[in-house]
């Protein structure tokens, strides 16, 4: 069994290990809901006038029940960090209810439901009792001519009346009015109007400017299954602008440096082996066996776990709308007079491949498609998006049913042509398989990262294959 278990994490896996980005760009983790913590008196004044908004998530974390007394003692940092560590806990991603214990062993009740809309939860200490409030995502605060800070409101809209400004939003904003009391009259106005963004960065600027938001040119990694010590860690859907999984083991240097994006992002795609062809981690070894007993014969259908699996595929589409909210949610950061549409070009490896195909479906009426460079696609024969949104789309793998011996063709995920691919016009859309002559093939070499640098290395330049912006 360990053994097994060694084959199937080679197989489909990358190393899951964190490393750190490697440049100097701030680190970014997008998604749909907001978290915000503050404490408050009676008034409603927020105590030292501070905000905590520590990350955002894909679910939806609420109190589960009434608190006891004791329970109401439960320190802002403990419930913060009691969050994350239900939503991370993957022992059993069906749980939606949870009782955290603080270091006090105070126990906190969460229920968790995920999110499927732009909005923000609020988790609010007022006068020493925790409560929370699920709202929009544009959160209103107010700064009264004491300078001291409440929360007003929350709307899906960026509204500033002293600026004449008044637009819809999917981002996830704060709006601050500062106020001024006429010591004569005693009347009261705003006398200034800011807009900040969750990362922190005032904004306010973006949406007073008649000047035109500048199209920029996007990379988006979607990576595959990330080995099966995380086949029960399903994606959590984030977006990240750094490889928080070391997936690409910079393979996505080379590739950021022939594209040269203005910026790049990566989804996780990597989900359970029971969506893939194989359909089960026993599925996968016996096949995985059958190859290595029977390296020499062509008869590839009846060792490789070729058949479609039409359920699996979709719910790894569906998961990759929900990072295509996020990703529409992180560019929506100017007014909608002033947004230019983005180009975006999309690498995806194996499992990574249905998850790319919802994102895309997500997000197609918000940018421009360049590329669409699919490496070793998982399932690639069930489904496909619509050609003619990309400029130029190339499926990258090993040879399938054409002859060759089960030792040089991909067993991990089996290379059928990409459905609908073969209709396009050839000069930018197709399939390059790996050379006869490279010598790393194999039923997991003909799929690994660290194997596939063929794609870099044995395509000339003057192919239409060959990868660039």
């Amino acid at each position: 069994m360990r053994s097994l278990l060694l084959f199937v994490s080679i197989g489909f896996g990358i190393f899951s290990t964190v490393f750190a980005q490697r440049d100097n760009a701030p680190k970014r983790t997008i998604g749909l809901t907001a978290y915000y913590f503050w404490e408050e008196d009676s008034l409603g004044i927020i105590r030292n006038g501070t905000v905590e908004k520590p990350y955002l998530q894909n679910f939806n974390v609420i109190i589960g029940r009434e608190l006891s007394a004791k329970e109401q003692q439960t320190k802002v940092k403990h419930v913060i960090r009691g969050i994350v560590d239900f939503v991370e806990d993957n022992s059993n991603r069906q749980r939606r209810s949870r009782n955290f214990k603080n270091s006090d062993s105070l126990k906190f009740p969460f229920f968790r439901t995920p999110s499927e809309a732009t909005g923000s939860i609020l988790y609010i200490r007022h006068e020493g009792k925790w409560i929370f409030k699920i709202r929009k995502n544009v959160l209103y605060f107010e700064y009264d001519e004491y300078n001291q800070l409440r929360f007003k409101s929350a709307k899906d809209s960026i509204v500033l009346p002293t600026l004449g400004v008044n637009e819809p939003t999917l981002g996830q904003y704060t709006v601050f009015s500062y106020w001024s009391k006429d010591p004569s009259t005693g009347k009261r106005s705003i006398i200034r109007q800011e807009v900040w963004n969750y990362a922190g960065e005032n904004t306010t600027h973006f949406f007073t400017s008649s000047i035109p938001q500048s199209a920029q040119r996007i990379l988006v990694f979607s990576n595959g299954y990330r080995g099966a010590k995380k086949n029960w860690d399903p994606t959590d859907n984030l977006m990240t602008n750094f490889d928080r999984y070391w997936y690409w083991q910079s393979f996505d240097d080379t590739l950021i440096a022939r594209f040269k994006p203005d910026e790049r992002w990566y989804i996780n795609g990597s989900m359970g082996v029971s969506t893939s062809t194989h359909r089960s981690m026993g599925g996968f070894g016996i096949s995985y066996v059958a190859a290595k007993c029977f390296p020499w014969t062509k008869k590839s259908k009846l060792l490789l776990n070729q058949r479609e699996n039409f359920i699996g595929f979709e719910k790894r589409k569906q998961e990759g709308r929900i990072v295509g909210k996020a990703f529409i949610q992180e560019r929506n950061t100017f007014p909608s007079t002033n947004k230019a549409k983005d180009t975006v070009d999309i690498v995806c490896h194996s499992m990574g491949y249905a998850y790319a195909l919802g994102f895309i479906e997500e997000v197609k009426s918000s940018v421009i498609f360049g590329r669409f460079v699919m490496i070793s696609p998982e399932g690639a024969c069930t489904d496909n998006p619509e050609w003619s949104l990309f400029k130029s789309a190339w499926q990258y793998g090993s040879a399938f049913n054409d002859g060759s011996p089960v030792s040089e063709q991909d067993g991990v995920a089996p290379q059928c042509l990409v459905k609908g691919i073969d209709t396009c016009d050839p000069c930018c859309f197709g399939k390059i398989t790996m050379p006869k002559e490279w010598s790393k093939k194999g039923f997991r070499e003909s799929h690994e990262m660290p194997y596939i640098r063929w794609i870099f290395e044995a395509i000339p330049i003057d192919n239409p294959a060959y990868i660039r912006r």
